[in-house]
């Protein structure tokens, strides 16, 4: 197969030599407020091809009017040609994708599974371990269970000694059990990096500043006995 001829843009650098023996001042777009060029005689100097082009047309036209000339006489303009143009690098850009393209790959980007999608997804997939209930005692009638009760209490009273077998029936002051406290946020954030190896980056940080610590401690299923 033959090799693709390069491509030409007109941001290619060209390189060229000003063979004149003074320097040489052009101007391009001016109007737009572009400052003058100078190419140093001798000196080799790099342009972009459009300036390029537009450099060496104007250094041909000055070279052969101080010769006396005609500008139209392609012979003399092409021996100029060759000894002021001198090399060129054309630069081949990478196929640009189209805009169905470019939304396709925002779209799929924007729904790439996260770290923390993932290892919600893993969490949620495991089965729970479901106890199995057991049967509740059945109640007795409230009457009968006291008088139950107060018999009970006779019968032991007048087994330890006690006189008429007479009973305290109060009750012993009930202990309130402690609220179990809910972790704070920090906490949490630092449980789901310690144990579940999550990295909270930027884009996930987002997602969890949404959340409520009630819907994170679900989320993480963070224990909290």
């Amino acid at each position: 197969m033959e090799p693709t001829t390069p491509v030409r843009s007109s941001h290619d650098i060209v390189t060229l030599r000003n063979v004149d023996e003074e320097d040489f001042h052009f101007e391009y777009d001016r109007s737009r407020g572009n400052y003058p060029y100078v190419m140093k005689t001798g000196v080799l100097t790099r342009y972009p091809r459009f300036l390029a082009d537009h450099a060496l047309k104007k250094l041909i036209d000055k070279i052969l009017d101080k010769q006396k000339i005609k500008l139209n006489n392609e012979p003399a303009r092409a021996e100029l040609r060759e000894r002021i143009f001198v090399e060129e690098e054309v630069f081949q850009q990478a196929p640009v994708d189209s805009e169905a393209e470019k939304l396709r790959k925002e779209v799929e980007s924007l729904n790439k599974p996260s770290d923390l999608d993932k290892v919600l997804s893993r969490s949620k997939g495991q089965q729970k371990v479901v106890e199995p209930e057991l049967p509740l005692p059945k109640e007795e009638p409230k009457e009968e269970a006291e008088a139950f009760a107060g018999l009970d209490d006779e019968k032991k009273a007048k087994k330890a000694g006690l006189a008429g077998g007479t009973v305290d029936t109060t009750e012993p002051p009930k202990t309130e059990s402690k609220p179990k406290v809910k972790p704070d946020r920090l906490t949490i954030l630092k449980y789901a990096e310690d144990k579940l190896k999550l990295t909270l980056d930027a884009k996930t940080m987002v997602k969890l500043d949404k959340m409520s610590d009630d819907q994170l401690i679900e989320e993480f299923q963070y224990p909290l006995d």
